[in-house]
Formats: structure tokens, C-alpha cells, sequence
């Protein structure tokens, strides 16, 4: 059977360039990726929300729009190992229109499953497929759940399968996340990337799923919405995959501020706190965006937390010609987080109708969000007849916290998509 290596045909070159190696067509404007593998790969993905203690969803953030990452695409089940993923899971990849599959599993069967021949199957049925493969080790473990010396053995045998397999090949790769969560002076995981011994924080997915996606980053194209160098917003014949957010450059200073907000805040935006006792408050000011040019939002909590949320929005607005009930819409917002303190979580929302998840969690468990990051979190909505949009950044405080650090919104896009 012959195999193929994407990036090693190309020598670097995006998949999406590559055109006759893939099954799929390249009219296709994003890949397609599909997720295997236990808990904490199951975890990303809420009833409601991704969840920002899941891996997955810092990985989809690393990426924001260029890739195609829903709920539906996540096929990991909690407690499950190899079997499961060989009569369940696999079946699942096989029927669908996969470019990538990630897989990271094999904890569950420490011990009871020879693992190595159940992956051996799992990744040569990949190949026939044309599915591209990319392996995740089993991670470490920590405080009482830590591994035994026979289960940390056997999880160096099987992550060194994993690292030979893919050894020069073309049929995928691994990606070694380990150094990014482990303490190698005990061989366990890091202090604070675990919340239980077993499954991520928010800080130990943030740090899992950015070293995944830094080693899968060179597979996936950043898309080309709009190439127009004399505008970039939307309009129904000339640009409809233009931006359709009212403000998305984060311009000017006209914008409003509510209820324990103060400072500038940009034009068709609305900062607030949005309840509770002024215990803390929520300075808006300008600063240069991270993209390289143009403006961006500053917004600096003080004061001491209280367990409330708060919120930036862009204003209300009307669909624009050629936006129709039942289209999908895809918000994204580049933000850059720098020594944040005392915030339980982020999330961003689009308001059109119905939305799809909120990209992070609405809940203050499982570790804070992680101090300093840079993403693109990013949420999809259908439009209902006769309703506004906006796109909203939301987080909350926790009480008894003194709040400190920065949050800078780079930018703001809204694109139809189907």
C-alpha cells in the first residue's frame, strides 16, 4: 500500500495547495478535522460551550477561522481506550469528509489492552483512506492519579511507537506536547496543568493545544477572505466574503460605556460591568493593534473581583443586503491577554438568531483563564429573520480576587460562510 506525506511531497506547502494527494476538492476553503480519543479530548466540548478546560478548544483557537472545528467533529468518548476507538470512533472518520485526524488515547488502556496493535490497525486504515494522521501522546499524570512505574513504562513504549511509526512518514506525524505540561524532574505532570491528577485546567489545555497546534501549523493555510486592498467590509456583489462587523478595526473613540466602565472605547462598541456592586472596574483606552497596523480595544480590569460577568460588544446592527435567515455566520476575535488576574473565563458570542457553542466556557471551574495568551475565538450563529447582530466578548471575576492585567481586542470579523 502506498503512503503519503503531505508536507514531505510538498516541502512545506499547505495541504490545501497540494490538490490531486488529497480525496477531498480544493474548492474546499477550509480542512476538515476530526478529533479521536478519551476524556481529555472529550472534554473541549460542552453541551453549550467549548470548554476552555479542553484542548481542543485552545487548538481551534490557535487558528481561529482557518480551520473547521465543530462540535460534531469531536468523536473522543469519556473513560473509552483503543477498542473503542477502533469499533466507534474510526467508522465515524472513515464517513465523514476528513482531511486530518488527531488522535491522543491509550491512558484508559494502560495495563488490560495491547494498545500498540490496536493503533497499528487504527492508523493503517487512516492511510487507506487518504485521512492525514497526526498522533498526540499518552500524557502524563499527576498527585494521586499519577502513574505506577509499570503504567509509566508502558506509556513511554506506546508514545515511542507513535514517534517510530511516523518516522519519515508520509501518511502523517507525531507531535510531541509533552514538554509542554511535564516536570521531568519526577516524570509526572506540571504543578497547576492538572485538575484532578488525570484531566487539563484551563492552563494545562491552553498550553496542550497550542503545542499541538504549533506542530500541525504548517499543514493549514490561513484563509484568504478578502484580498482587496482598498476595502475589506462586505457587500452582497463586490466583496460577500467581506467583514459584515460594524467596527471590526476597532476605530475611534465614540463608543459607549455602562454601569463600572471607563476610559475610550471604540466607535459602534459598548464596554460593561454587567451587574452587581462596583467593586471593581473596567478601563477602556486605544492602543496599536497586533496585526501591524490599524487600532485596538485595551480593556483593564481593577479593583477586587466579585464572581461578575462583564462585557465588550459591538453595537446592534441590522443584517446588510444579502444576508438571509438560515445563512451562517462565522464571528471571530483576535485577542491578546497579558498577566491577567482573577478572571474565571472568556468567552466569545455571536448574537444573530441561534448560535452554535460559545467558544469558551461560562464557568468558573477548572483553573483560571490562562494569564497571558493570544487567540482567535471564534463562533457561529444562524440568522433569524428580523434579528440584530453582535459579536461579544464576556468574561467573569472572582470574588475576592484583586483584578489585574490587560485584554486587547485586535479586531472583530463577521463573515457569511454558507
Amino acid at each position: 500500500m502506498m503512503s503519503f506525506d503531505l508536507y514531505a511531497l510538498t516541502g512545506g506547502m499547505s495541504i490545501e495547495a497540494i490538490g490531486s494527494s488529497l480525496k477531498h476538492s480544493t474548492k474546499k476553503t477550509k480542512l476538515r478535522i476530526a478529533f479521536c480519543g478519551d476524556s481529555i479530548t472529550a472534554d473541549a466540548a460542552g453541551s453549550t460551550v467549548w470548554n476552555d478546560w479542553g484542548w481542543v478548544t485552545w487548538f481551534r483557537r490557535y487558528f481561529g477561522s482557518a480551520v473547521d472545528v465543530q462540535k460534531a467533529d469531536v468523536f473522543a468518548v469519556a473513560s473509552q481506550g483503543t477498542a473503542h476507538l477502533l469499533a466507534t470512533q474510526l467508522p465515524a472518520v472513515l464517513a465523514g469528509d476528513y482531511d486530518i485526524c488527531i488522535t491522543m488515547i491509550g491512558t484508559n488502556d494502560l495495563g488490560s489492552v495491547d494498545i500498540v496493535a490496536n493503533l497499528t490497525t487504527f492508523y493503517a486504515a487512516l492511510d487507506a483512506a487518504k485521512i492525514y494522521a497526526i498522533a498526540i501522546p499518552i500524557l502524563p499524570h499527576s498527585d494521586g492519579n499519577a502513574f505506577s512505574s509499570a503504567q509509566a513504562t508502558e506509556a513511554e513504549m506506546v508514545n515511542q511507537y507513535l514517534v517510530d511509526l511516523f518516522s519519515n512518514s508520509r501518511s502523517g506525524r507525531f507531535i510531541n506536547v509533552l514538554p509542554a505540561i511535564t516536570d521531568y524532574t519526577t516524570g509526572d505532570a506540571a504543578s497547576g496543568v492538572l485538575r484532578d491528577g488525570i484531566h487539563t485546567t484551563k492552563q494545562g489545555a491552553h498550553l496542550i493545544g497550542y503545542a499541538a497546534a504549533a506542530g500541525a501549523a504548517d499543514l493549514i493555510s490561513q484563509p484568504y477572505f478578502n484580498v482587496s486592498t482598498r476595502n475589506q467590509l462586505y457587500h452582497e456583489s463586490d466583496n460577500p466574503r467581506g467583514n459584515i462587523a460594524i467596527n471590526g478595526n476597532m476605530s475611534g473613540s465614540g463608543g459607549t460605556l455602562l454601569n463600572g466602565a471607563v476610559g475610550i472605547i471604540a466607535d459602534n462598541c459598548i464596554l460593561q460591568r454587567n451587574s452587581g456592586a462596583a467593586t471593581f472596574t473596567l478601563t477602556g483606552s486605544k492602543a496599536t493593534s497586533s496585526l501591524g497596523f490599524g487600532e485596538a480595544q485595551l480593556i483593564e480590569p481593577s479593583g477586587t473581583g466579585d464572581n461578575i460577568t462583564f462585557t465588550f460588544r459591538s453595537s446592534s446592527q441590522a443584517a446588510p443586503t444579502g444576508i438571509s435567515p438560515g445563512d451562517i455566520l462565522e464571528a471571530e476575535i483576535d485577542l491578546e491577554c497579558v498577566g491577567l488576574v482573577g478572571i474565571g473565563y472568556l468567552h466569545a458570542k455571536l448574537d444573530c438568531g441561534t448560535i452554535d457553542y460559545l467558544d469558551g466556557g461560562n464557568s468558573t471551574a477548572n483553573g483560571n483563564v490562562p494569564a497571558d495568551f493570544v487567540g482567535k475565538l471564534c463562533v457561529r450563529g444562524i440568522v433569524a429573520s428580523g434579528e440584530n447582530f453582535s459579536v461579544q466578548l464576556s468574561g467573569a471575576t472572582l470574588t475576592g480576587i484583586a483584578l489585574g492585567g490587560s485584554i486587547k481586542i485586535n479586531s472583530i470579523s463577521l463573515r457569511k460562510i454558507y
